[in-house]
């Protein structure tokens, strides 16, 4: 039967997925918690250190509740500041 040879597998062992990042350890670089350290790797390939750095951003607003206005709608957002490979080598953890 012809239409039996054009289905493709669907066993889950012959399908690919996207590989999996673990982190597997972290560290708050200052007293404020606006740096964070990652060292993240997969099962397979290089381990990297990334430096993390926090900001915060508010809108304009003016009155005499302000600061507590402004404490409301700050907005957090964490970004990479620098990714460096700490090993040729996946890691397990850190301590």
């Amino acid at each position: 039967d012809p239409s039996k040879s054009t289905i493709k597998t669907k066993d889950p062992r012959m399908m690919k997925r996207a590989p999996q990042i673990l982190v597997r350890g972290c560290a708050y670089g200052d007293l404020e918690g606006k740096m964070i350290y990652t060292i993240a790797s997969g099962k397979r390939g290089a381990a990297y250190l990334t430096k993390w750095k926090s900001s915060s951003s508010s809108s304009g607003g003016g009155g005499p509740n302000s600061q507590q206005q402004q404490q409301q709608q700050q907005q957090r957002t964490i970004h990479p500041e620098y990714r460096e490979q700490c090993s040729p080598v996946p890691i397990s953890a850190t301590s």
